[in-house]
């Protein structure tokens, strides 16, 4: 009997003396989701425009690469920025249509209409007992001179067919900068004989279509400009600060149209 008290004893003390082992706390580590044209770098996001996983940061483009514009001419003494414009002047001189985000644009002559993604309401005039809206705009980018009607777009049933009838004729002014939109044309003509340019021709399909790229140093910010090969007009802008080449600008043009009638444009 007491050499189990003393076995059971022993035991009780081994027991004591030993140490649970600390809990493993093993941490989840945190999903990185960069935006797209960025890649992921451990658990921060770099720009990678060009999709070739290099951050364009670490990236050197080689003068060798400074590929030049193919002149009409032999004796062309343009340059590229500026053979490009010319390029778009002449796909563009029918006039021409893009859209943006849900709107779309038509340009000819100095005249632009703009068909809104929703038609706008300016409230109800008591005094002519009338609601005031308009879904279409017209500016001339000459004069700034500016203005909406209603068209009835998106009123197609009888009912919604009778809001747009008082309105016929009557046009409502507008500012010009609420509306106006920096055109294709407007980008190379702000850049057009610009110097700290590289320039590479087939650089990347956008939306079925063949872009040349090209880049402006502009000291704080590196601006890229991606032009359709067939018209030169540019089909996405980028604007990035150099130091964290974060984006501080970004345009889009789709659906891209050329040749325009007048009555396209231009309100009588």
């Amino acid at each position: 009997m007491k050499k189990i008290l003393f076995v059971l004893l022993a035991v009780l003390l081994i027991a004591a003396s030993c140490k649970a082992p600390e809990p493993v706390i093993v941490e989840k580590p945190v999903e990185v989701v960069c935006p797209d044209k960025y890649m992921r770098i451990g658990t921060t996001c770099c720009l990678d425009l060009n999709d070739n996983k290099i951050c364009d940061s670490d990236e050197v483009i080689p003068a060798d690469t400074e590929a030049p514009l193919k002149p009409d001419t032999e004796t062309s003494e343009l340059s590229v920025t500026e053979q490009i414009y010319e390029k778009a002047k002449k796909s563009t001189e029918v006039g021409y249509s893009f859209s943006v985000a849900d709107s779309t644009y038509f340009v000819k002559n100095n005249k632009m209409k703009l068909f809104l993604g929703d038609y706008v309401n300016l409230g109800y005039d008591y005094d002519t007992s009338r609601l005031n809206i308009f879904d279409t705009v017209y500016l001339d980018l000459s004069t700034t001179n500016t203005f909406g009607v209603c068209s009835g777009r998106y009123f197609k049933s009888t009912a919604w067919d009778k809001t747009c009838t008082p309105l016929e004729g009557i046009k409502f002014p507008l500012p010009f900068a609420d509306y106006y939109f920096k055109t294709p044309v407007d980008w190379l003509k702000e850049y057009k004989g610009r110097d700290n340019i590289y320039f590479r021709e087939y650089d990347k399909e956008i939306r079925g279509m063949q872009t040349d790229v090209l880049i402006f140093d502009e000291g704080a910010t590196l601006a890229y400009m991606w032009v359709d090969h067939e018209s030169g007009l540019p089909i996405r802008v980028q604007i990035d600060r150099k130091r964290d080449r974060w984006s501080v600008g970004y345009y889009e043009y789709a659906d891209l149209v050329f040749y325009l009638d007048d009555e396209e444009v231009v309100y009588s």
